[in-house]
């Protein structure tokens, strides 16, 4: 199956620099930005986008269900990574290189009450498995930058700080291919070039 994750265009959260919540919309950059994706997928046959429930995934999809002659199907498994008490809060108070962070997410530190790595890797399997189970061989997947990321260090086999690392920007494309219960990546954070 090919899977096309798209992460969601520009949110206010994002313009703002604070962590989201589920509630928080596109700017009206990232519409633009949804709409210009959507043109750029044009052509490419799916059979399904599935977005995370987060506004500002289904705003995306919309844009690209609109241009696909699709409908939107919505699954809590693609959401963003459980942010805990860091919602709200400016991303720059939280120090790049902070160890509690790390610790928490690739480990068993409990600072933030952030979901671990494990879990969202467990819960994405637990979507694209089910989706492949149902006879689907291409599908687009409107989600977050952490999901994103856990699918690439699944189809890498590993996974530490270097994760935070390999963009995954707004309105991007990673392209994989799940067989056999694993990932292969295509392609990672690829944009129609107005979109640079």
């Amino acid at each position: 199956m090919i899977v096309y994750f798209i992460r969601h265009g520009e949110s206010e959260a994002n313009a703002k620099g604070i962590y989201p919540n589920d509630s928080t919309p596109l700017t009206p950059r990232g519409v633009d930005q949804a709409k210009a994706l959507a043109k750029a997928m044009t052509g490419i046959k799916v059979e399904a986008i599935i977005s995370s429930p987060a506004l500002r995934a289904t705003q995306t999809a919309e844009q690209l269900a609109s241009e696909l002659g699709l409908r939107v199907e919505v699954d809590d498994r693609f959401r963003e990574v459980g942010l805990g008490s860091l919602v709200g809060k400016n991303v720059a108070s939280i120090p790049e290189r902070d160890v509690e962070l790390m610790d928490e997410y690739y480990r068993d530190g409990t600072k933030y009450g952030i979901e671990k790595l494990k879990q969202l890797q467990g819960r994405l399997l637990s979507g694209i498995s089910e989706i492949q189970e149902g006879g689907k061989k291409s599908v687009i997947i409107v989600s977050h930058q952490a999901p994103i990321r856990a699918a690439i260090s699944m189809a890498v086999g590993a996974a530490d700080k270097w994760l935070a690392r390999i963009p995954v920007d707004n309105a991007s494309i990673s392209v994989m291919k799940f067989e056999g219960g694993r990932f292969s990546i295509v392609s990672v954070n690829w944009k129609p070039l107005e979109l640079y």
